[in-house]
């Protein structure tokens, strides 16, 4: 182990039968690994295995994406104005 770098949240986990291995979440939330997309793994010249975090601008483009596609299949049919009054009630000078 690379004693040279800052190792935090050790866990120990347990390869199954098929030569398998559950990452935790709490790894996976901070890596900002979410199902469905690619995971990068390697290992380095200590054979210590890597696994690739997205950057901050791969997030930030997985991000928007995901909130263009949601725009782009709902709608409430209302402006931002009526929805916010609906989720809100009325606004106290309409009183």
């Amino acid at each position: 182990m690379n004693m040279h770098v800052n190792i935090t949240d050790v866990m120990t986990i347990v390869m199954d039968d098929d030569g398998m291995i559950q990452i935790p979440r709490a790894i996976l939330n901070k890596l900002g690994i979410v199902p469905g997309h690619p995971v990068m793994l390697g290992y380095n010249d200590d054979n210590e295995v890597v696994i690739f975090q997205e950057t901050p601008e791969e997030r930030s483009t997985r991000i928007d994406q995901a909130i263009k596609e949601l725009a782009e299949t709902y709608s409430t049919g209302q402006t931002t104005e009526e929805y916010m009054e609906m989720m809100r009630g009325p606004h106290e000078d309409d009183l």
